[in-house]
């Protein structure tokens, strides 16, 4: 899945950024699929890639979390810890992205800490204001859709308080619709009660005699996003 979000152009070190296009996936592990993730980088041409369940944890090496990044990119990751009663596998997520575009991990991302869903708070510095990018996996595990609507409103309602940042909301969030163009109901009411856009209409996960749309793209400012649909990752 991905997007092309469009903002005023601002110079950048060499050139003048009008536009980044940014994709979205669950890659299921991404240790054994790095090659793969590098190639689609450079196939869809992304500037930054947002990833959940990278299955890495606190125990995986740094040249392991530098290696996700293709050359002339970085990343950030949000590892799993382990020990016990965590969970042995699974989740966690990661952001790469072009080095030319200024990327950091939020100011207030360190105060927010859901219980209901994996979060990594982004901010991309290329704008003045800079816009917020919220990159979400939710499992199952760990709890109902109206749990997880409820505390995903109260983080959103006090982040746009306090920052008046535009603000990119991706990721697997495990709220399938009752057909394969829409999200859960209270989903789709919790997006519109935050008055956030749901770009995405189409299916993200197809498999045989099975298509759901798990993976959404929402934002507080539709006129960001230029572009936007998903794609076959081939994973």
């Amino acid at each position: 899945m991905a997007g092309d979000v469009e903002y005023n152009p601002v110079k950048s070190t060499s050139q003048l950024i009008t536009s980044i296009k940014i994709g979205c996936l669950n890659c299921r592990s991404a240790m054994n699929k790095m090659a793969v993730l590098h190639d689609m980088i450079h196939d869809q041409q992304l500037d930054m890639i947002l990833l959940s369940e990278t299955w890495f944890t606190t125990k995986a090496p740094s040249s392991m979390l530098l290696d996700i990044a293709p050359s002339g990119f970085s990343a950030l990751h949000v590892v799993r810890p382990t020990g016990a009663g965590k969970p042995s596998r699974g989740g966690r997520l990661a952001a790469v992205f072009r080095q030319s575009i200024p990327v950091h991990v939020h100011p207030l991302a360190d105060k927010i800490q859901p219980s209901t869903f994996e979060f990594q708070l982004l901010r991309v510095g290329a704008v003045t204001p800079p816009f917020t990018v919220a990159n979400i996996y939710r499992p199952h595990s760990m709890g109902s859709v109206a749990s997880f609507v409820d505390e995903l409103a109260d983080i959103i309602t006090s982040l746009t308080a306090d920052c008046a940042d535009n603000i990119v909301l991706c990721g697997d969030l495990n709220c399938p619709g009752i057909d394969d163009s829409s999200v859960d109901v209270e989903m789709a009411e919790g997006f519109e009660c935050l008055g956030n856009q749901q770009l995405i209409t189409e299916p993200t996960l197809c498999v045989p005699g099975v298509s759901n749309l798990f993976d959404v793209l929402a934002t507080s400012n539709a006129a960001l996003v230029a572009i936007f649909g998903a794609k076959n990752a081939n994973l």
